[in-house]
């Protein structure tokens, strides 16, 4: 993952730095880079298909730490956010996702499972109980 500062292009390029945000919403447009735009900073943060791939194969597993992500990543934990808002936004991946953690689909809906035989047991627990009295 690489992170871009737009004012540092900008100043190299002697250019604003809303042309070089210009120039990269075009590109990212046109496919010809991935990655996303930090919204409340002037960065692009953009990867490579292989660097995606292997983002989302290790967040699939289950609940993920941004923190952790961010330190496997080379990144801060907001820029992970914005990765993975991005990602969410556009259908590449399916889940749960909080300023802190990211909860695949899959492991969302096997703790749902979960918590339902959990209550299922309880309920019938509570059941017997009753019908011994």
């Amino acid at each position: 993952m690489r992170v871009t500062e737009f004012d540092v292009d900008a100043k190299r390029l002697g250019v604003t730095i809303e042309q070089i945000k210009e120039s990269f919403e075009v590109e990212l447009s046109n496919g010809k880079i991935l990655g996303v735009i930090v919204p409340t900073k002037t960065q692009l943060l953009s990867y490579t298909p292989d660097e995606l791939e292997t983002l989302i194969a290790e967040i699939r597993r289950g609940k993920i730490s941004l923190s952790y992500l961010a330190e496997q990543l080379n990144l801060n934990p907001y820029q992970v956010y914005v990765i993975l808002k991005h990602l969410l936004k556009t259908g590449k991946l399916n889940g749960e996702l909080t300023y802190n953690t990211f909860t695949s689909e899959d492991a969302s809906k096997k703790a749902m499972l979960q918590k339902a035989k959990a209550h299922k047991r309880e309920h019938r627990l509570s059941a017997s109980q009753k019908r011994k009295r």
